[in-house]
């Protein structure tokens, strides 16, 4: 009996290996997120002049400059309708504001043009720089094929479902196994996450070998 004790005490102190989980890695909620973050950032710097421009009968203004007071002074009318509407328990007194009414048409025009360049990457290249730069790939849930090209575009339009709704249909990723969002499950799509796990840390290691033998010649020399 007292062997059959320690026998188990033995057991339970040596580390149980968990095996290695099988099928395919679909992509977390941070690492689209730092995706899609990233062809924001690019493609937002491309189309800045675009949008602007498209942004300008809008506004009523004739110039960048005239452009940019004019959301200045739309952003703080937009702050007092909502501080009002705070202060009277009114929401009504918010949506019902021009200011308002102008920064969703804004915000409106921004969503399409960028939409129209994302789409267009996803159709040549199947792919998007932040979504290429994590490893992510969108396909077809089921048997995983490529996707058609207006399935990217319904796609991108189904972000709306996604995020109006206090952003829960992209919480939604982290709250199923194939971590699909709303949108994803709207147009019947999956994103995979198609580097192995460690990939980053394989690639790390190896630029800090490539830069240590690069400049171990140099320090040899100067010795």
């Amino acid at each position: 009996m007292i062997k059959n004790v320690m026998d188990r005490l033995q057991q339970l102190a040596v580390p149980r290996r968990k095996p290695k989980p099988t099928g395919p890695r679909y992509g977390a909620m941070l690492d689209r997120t730092v995706a899609w973050g990233i062809d924001i950032f690019i493609i937002y710097s491309v189309l800045a002049p675009v949008i602007d421009w498209l942004l300008r009968p809008l506004y009523g203004a004739s110039s960048a400059g005239a452009l940019y007071a004019a959301k200045q002074e739309n952003i703080r009318a937009l702050f007092s309708a909502g501080e009002a509407a705070f202060r009277q328990m009114q929401p009504a007194l918010l949506v019902q504001a021009p200011s308002f009414h102008v920064f969703i048409k804004e915000n409106l025009v921004g969503y399409a043009v960028i939409g129209v360049l994302i789409v267009a990457l996803q159709c040549l290249f199947a792919n998007t720089p932040g979504k290429w730069v994590l490893g992510l790939q969108i396909v077809r849930r089921g048997d995983h094929a490529p996707l058609k090209g207006w399935r990217y575009g319904l796609r991108y339009v189904a972000y709306l479902v996604s995020v109006f709704p206090f952003m829960l249909g992209i919480l939604w990723i982290d709250f199923n196994k194939e971590r699909r969002g709303w949108h994803d499950m709207v147009v019947g799509t999956v994103v995979l996450q198609t580097r192995e796990r460690g990939w980053y840390w394989q690639q790390l290691k190896r630029g800090f070998l490539c830069a240590k033998n690069k400049w171990k010649p140099a320090a040899a020399n100067d010795a």
